[in-house]
């Protein structure tokens, strides 16, 4: 019995540890899989019927797979939404929609030196021209070196959170956060930069749990602008080794590097998915939907055990006969062998006892006699 508790109890400890082992692997491969954010502060020329190839070729690349390489665009009307619909952007914005794309609105924060109440008033000016076809906000120019402005972000994304439940928040410092202001955005870029910084030697690693764990890699976006297209495959590779799960590389030059596509557009979109069809690129979705199925699994570890249990029994009850059957023989030999030796010993104490009782007959005998 010992023995099969033993088994069983490694065999549980066996199968909680796997689950978490198959998270993690499915994590590492979130990784291995990006998507494309797009940051598209060009604008969509459709009044006078032109040819817009900027929108044209995103639509393209993005349509046939529902936008399943390139989620989210971030639509920028003048550093912000404007004073009034442009009737340019609301075909564009219900364009998108139809190819699968979300629309997150721009809100510039200045540094976070933008009165707040002036930041409010623009994420809900997105929400009065353009409707439900905006379903987030970026907020730019973000930075977090004192007390102040770390409150500032958190305020400003509590209030968008609580007016709309449902919005994706994209912050931008640009660079490496601390944890402490993790909780303060759904999506981080804590990259954006020239292609030479970002493939430096010197390039400072992130140092965060948030920016090194692999369960947050679907919040860490970079964005590398004057790259070579020659270089593309390179900067891919090493934004999936720095934990990004999403990512925007352009030819492009500063200072206004998202105002056309970049060179090779859909083989930049094409390595960030890993030549991924429609249904390998769709599921890198977040990581907390993920987690369910996992704690579903743990309790249906248990009967796995349990079979272990019956086979090892059911093993364990043959092997363990031979072993037995010798016992009780050695036990009835030594048993045989003591019986014997206590009859010995018995006729050895009878005879004596004749013996003497045979000797004082004899001297009292011989006493008589005298």
């Amino acid at each position: 019995m010992k023995k099969t508790v033993v088994i069983s109890a490694a065999a549980i400890t066996l199968s909680a540890v796997s689950i978490p082992l198959l998270q993690s692997t499915k994590v590492a491969a979130m990784a291995q899989t990006q998507q494309v954010i797009l940051p598209a502060y060009k604008y969509p020329e459709q009044q006078n019927n032109s040819n817009d190839q900027y929108w044209k070729a995103v639509s393209d690349k993005a349509k046939p797979e529902a936008g399943q390489s390139t989620p989210m665009a971030i639509m920028n009307v003048n550093s912000g939404p404007g004073e009034k619909v442009d009737p340019n952007y609301t075909k564009q914005l219900a364009q998108n929609e139809q190819d699968g794309i979300k629309n997150l609105g721009y809100v510039r924060t200045g540094y976070m030196t933008k009165p707040m109440d002036q930041c409010k008033q623009e994420v809900e000016k997105w929400v009065q021209l353009y409707g439900d076809k905006v379903r987030g906000i970026m907020l730019d120019e973000i930075t977090h070196d004192t007390p102040q402005q770390k409150q500032y972000l958190k305020e400003i994304y509590q209030y968008i959170k609580s007016q709309h439940p449902n919005f994706l928040v994209i912050a931008n410092p640009g660079r490496h956060i601390p944890d402490d202001i993790a909780g303060y955005s759904d999506i981080f870029i804590t990259a954006e930069m020239t292609a030479d910084k970002y493939l430096a030697a010197d390039y400072p690693p992130a140092t965060s749990k948030f920016e090194t764990d692999e369960a947050n890699v679907k919040r860490n976006y970079h964005i590398v602008y004057n790259a070579k297209t020659s270089d593309y495959e390179k900067i891919t590779k090493v934004s999936k080794e720095r934990n990004a799960g999403y990512v925007f590389i352009t030819n492009d030059e500063f200072p206004d590097p998202f105002n056309a596509l970049p060179g090779d557009y859909n083989r930049m979109v094409d390595l960030a998915n890993n030549g991924a069809n429609k249904k390998q690129a769709s599921e890198p979705k977040p990581v907390a939907p993920e987690k369910k199925p996992a704690e579903d699994k743990t309790p249906a570890a248990e009967p796995a055990p349990v079979k272990k249990d019956t086979e090892q029994k059911d093993q364990s009850t043959p092997s363990s006969t031979p072993t037995e059957e010798p016992k009780p023989a050695k036990q009835d030999s030594l048993a045989d062998t003591g019986i014997n030796s206590f009859l010995i010993a018995g006729g050895v104490v009878v005879l004596l006892g004749l013996g003497t009782g045979l000797i004082i007959f004899n001297k009292k005998r011989i006493a008589h006699k005298k």
